[in-house]
């Protein structure tokens, strides 16, 4: 099975809350967004607040709030660290994150404490085309995707 085009294998997913991790090429950074399930299964998203630059984050910890058509929560941050920025057109227009989840609909930039160990826990690679399979199907048991 090939991994969909809307997935891409060089990122770093968390399969349990549906966030990406991209490493900035030449920097101890990365940039995270939501990954197209996540969004599929909360609606568009109306409303975002993300941490300042400055702030610190823990895996699993919060990483801010979002309000969509079906939800209203959390975000959990995938990876631990310091944020260095955010999208400041996700910010104002959330719906964009929607619209282009692994471009502009980036979150935050941040600086991570652990990235070997944290991203050692994360789904990438050729394991991702199994973990899209999968988590297609339980979600659509659920009743959680279209």
């Amino acid at each position: 099975m090939e991994t969909p085009p809307d997935f891409p294998q060089d990122l770093y997913y968390d399969p349990r809350h549906h966030m990406w991790v991209r490493p900035v090429p030449g920097t101890q950074r990365v940039v995270v967004g939501m990954d197209p399930m996540g969004l599929d299964s909360i609606g568009e998203l109306v409303y975002l607040t993300l941490p300042e630059a400055g702030e610190k984050v823990a895996q699993g910890g919060g990483m801010g709030t979002l309000e969509a058509e079906k939800m209203t929560g959390p975000l959990t941050s995938p990876v631990s660290g310091k944020i260095t920025a955010r999208n400041p057109q996700a910010l104002k227009t959330p719906r964009l994150i929607n619209e282009d989840p692994f471009l502009a609909g980036w979150m935050v930039e941040l600086e991570p404490d652990d990235w070997a160990g944290e991203s050692a826990r994360m789904v990438s690679g050729k394991a991702v085309a199994g973990w899209v399979a999968d988590e297609t199907e339980r979600m659509r048991e659920r009743g959680w995707l279209k």
